[in-house]
């Protein structure tokens, strides 16, 4: 008999949750009875994903977030623990995509991507750890499969998500005996606006074209397969999910 684990009453705090992945993820989490810290930076849109999510009878709160800075990624753990009453899952949505080839990439979009794909999971990880480690709870983080395979053009990201996925495996090796889970996801190419961030407009066209020829994942696939994941038997860790658009050959 298969055995599943129940997420009504427990709760979650997603970052990037103002739009695409991260707002389908607190949507979906919030549908399966959680209660959601919705954590960004864009304070309108914020609010409409909390709003949206209380108008279907869920309880969400909008945490301002920008998660490059340690201030506020301690606040958005304080805030749900303090308002929600603790703290099971951590979704680390939060991400930027700048690409360019190397010899035309601005270093400061590769110290951006670096203080919010990385430091930015790897804060909130040590932040809420206690709070995990207490409950049995997860961290679940969505990398890409550009952190397995590198490309031309993506070197900065490629590297950022390549480094996520090496923390997130320490830090599964140190708190998995002791029952918290560590869930990376990796989903290829996905119908978001996460693209449109790149501001090589030579390299912006490839992506869209070469996005174009497919049909792409979109953001609910990927909040469904984060409700798989941790509704799997607390015995079960699925610690790193590759999945791409069927079409998808690269």
């Amino acid at each position: 008999m298969r055995t599943e684990t129940d997420l009504a009453g427990k709760v979650a705090l997603v970052t990037g949750g103002s739009s695409g992945i991260g707002a389908a993820t607190a949507r979906a989490l919030a549908g399966e009875g959680m209660a959601v810290a919705v954590a960004a930076r864009r304070d309108a849109e914020l609010d409409a994903v909390v709003a949206e999510i209380r108008g279907q009878g869920g309880r969400a709160i909008a945490v301002p977030t920008d998660v490059a800075r340690w201030e506020d990624c301690a606040t958005a753990v304080q805030r749900t623990v303090d308002e929600l009453g603790g703290l099971d899952v951590l979704v680390n949505g939060a991400g930027v995509m700048l690409m360019a080839r190397i010899e035309n990439a601005d270093p400061q979009e590769w110290v951006q991507m670096m203080e919010v794909n990385v430091l930015g999971s790897m804060f909130l990880a040590k932040l809420a750890l206690p709070h995990l480690l207490e409950r049995q709870g997860a961290v679940v983080q969505l990398s890409s499969a550009a952190g397995r395979v590198a490309r031309v053009n993506t070197s900065g990201y490629c590297a950022s998500k390549y480094a996520i996925t090496a923390f997130c495996e320490s830090l599964r090796q140190e708190v998995g005996d002791r029952g918290v889970r560590v869930i990376v996801l990796e989903p290829g190419s996905t119908n978001t606006d996460l693209r449109f961030s790149i501001t090589d407009e030579e390299v912006l066209a490839a992506v869209s074209a070469r996005s174009a020829t497919i049909e792409q994942l979109e953001a609910d696939d990927i909040a469904d397969v984060v409700v798989f994941s941790l509704t799997r038997h607390p015995r079960v860790a699925m610690n790193e999910l590759l999945f791409r658009p069927t079409q998808q050959n690269w």
